[in-house]
């Protein structure tokens, strides 16, 4: 297929066209002559330049972002933003680059970031107060989002990649996503359009197998560092970070 790219040397920026992909990559500086290795979905060697390293974080569909070392000759692909990380390892001509759409399906304007693989367009908020409607839920809304929905075992385990520094702490920081069984009127989950949800991750090895059911918890939050689901009261004084979603 045809590659077109464009350079703007002013902002680091690189824009490609690839068949009907239309992707940004720019240049994290806080980033430079650092670069990681754990987690990587491709770790290429004699890449030239950076367009041909591009290049293959464009073909790879769960590629999100990509380290280059022109002077190695290097290039390393990464399946999200590495937000709120930090490199740890480091070397002289590390550059990294987060890709962002620019077809207009994701704008990265908002602080949005692009998984094409899922078609999963999303904003990462930090801790908060699990207060569903009075915070979580009009955070997304403010921004014309919604809270994420997890609907497949592929989508659970990337917004549990994307959060996986959440582990480090203990019981009481949580992940808060969308889904209640406060509209079917029988206590059936659902998301917030009254959807059926067809996909869970219940935490069934708790002392008390997840979900309660209780008429109280009506929300979900996926628990850290176990990193399964629980039922929740949607105002309760844990701390949730939560991913909202455009769709």
């Amino acid at each position: 297929m045809k590659l077109i790219c464009l350079l703007f040397i002013s902002n680091v920026n690189l824009l490609c066209v690839h068949s009907k992909i239309i992707l940004k990559a720019n240049s994290e500086l806080s980033f430079d002559n650092k670069y990681e290795i754990t987690g990587n979905i491709g770790n290429y060697i004699e890449i030239e330049n950076l367009f041909w390293c591009f290049q293959k974080c464009i073909e790879n569909t769960k590629c999100v972002s990509f380290f280059f070392n022109k002077n190695q000759q290097k290039c390393i692909l990464h399946p999200n933003s590495l937000w709120n990380k930090t490199p740890s390892k480091s070397g002289f001509g590390w550059k990294f680059y987060n890709t962002q759409d620019a077809s207009g399906r994701c704008p990265s304007s908002n602080g949005l970031t692009y998984n094409r693989y899922l078609d999963l367009c999303y904003k990462i908020h930090d801790t908060v107060q699990m207060n569903y409607n009075g915070i979580v839920k009009p955070t997304c809304f403010s921004d014309g989002l919604e809270l994420v929905r997890i609907d497949s075992a592929e989508k659970n385990s990337y917004v549990l990649e994307v959060t996986d520094f959440v582990a480090q702490y203990s019981s009481g920081l949580h992940i808060c996503i969308q889904g209640t069984n406060s509209i079917s009127g029988n206590l059936a989950w659902t998301f917030e359009d009254g959807s059926p949800m067809t996909y869970f991750n219940w935490d069934k090895t708790y002392s008390i197998p997840q979900p309660d059911n209780k008429v109280s918890e009506s929300m979900i939050a996926i628990a850290r560092p176990a990193g399964t689901w629980h039922d929740f009261n949607g105002n309760i004084n844990y701390l949730c970070l939560f991913l909202c979603e455009k769709r």
